[in-house]
């Protein structure tokens, strides 16, 4: 199952600091929650200690993981470049019961990161693969993004511009949507897929 991870007043541990831990947290620091982030690890990378510095809610321990550090923390991201280290932050982290994303082993995981899609204010899509993937997730996300995206937000705009939709409007509105020019576009990209589209909005 898929869901959205909110990390608003959360604490996160991210143990290591390398590629990947910047990764990981560009993706929360981007979502501009309220969120307290501990990063610990020997050597901190130069583009952490940037991000950190900038950010009052991120500390950082230059020193090795304990068990102890998962205390009060909700959720952990084992970013370290040993699996064997990684391998202890998640199995302490699980008998803990709480969540923990493990970069080196999707099954020691038990949620992951998607790549995230922003469409318009109203309109996110959630690529995963479940930790098995992560360059056809960033492939499929460039592909959405550069091909559709303007299909998109140009349907929300016109069509339903960001309001609720009453149960008297939808078979006008269906009518409507199946003879749009802006989504004929599709058509040139995909007749296929197009004529799938159109078949299931009228149905």
């Amino acid at each position: 199952m898929n869901i959205n991870l909110d990390f608003t007043n959360k604490k996160i541990l991210i143990v290591g600091a390398g590629k990947v831990a910047l990764r990981r947290l560009r993706k929360i620091v981007i979502q501009k929650k309220e969120c307290k982030i501990k990063i610990i690890s020997p050597l901190i990378s130069s583009k952490i200690n940037l991000i950190a510095n900038d950010n009052k809610n991120i500390s950082i321990l230059k020193r090795k993981y304990k068990k102890n550090d998962l205390r009060n923390q909700n959720i952990v991201l084992a970013c370290t470049n040993e699996i064997k280290v990684n391998e202890k932050v998640s199995y302490d982290a699980i008998k803990l019961n709480l969540l923990v994303n493990n970069a080196s082993d999707k099954k020691l995981s038990n949620f992951f990161f998607t790549s995230n899609i922003k469409l318009d204010k109203n309109i996110n899509i959630n690529i995963n693969t479940n930790g098995s993937n992560p360059l056809l997730s960033k492939v499929v996300r460039l592909i959405i993004q550069e091909s559709l995206k303007k299909i998109i937000r140009d349907l929300n705009k016109k069509f339903f511009s960001n309001k609720r939709i009453a149960p008297s409007e939808v078979k006008d509105l269906k009518n409507e949507l199946s003879k749009s020019d802006i989504l004929k576009k599709i058509n040139k990209i995909d007749g296929k897929a197009f004529k799938a589209i159109i078949k299931q909005i009228k149905e």
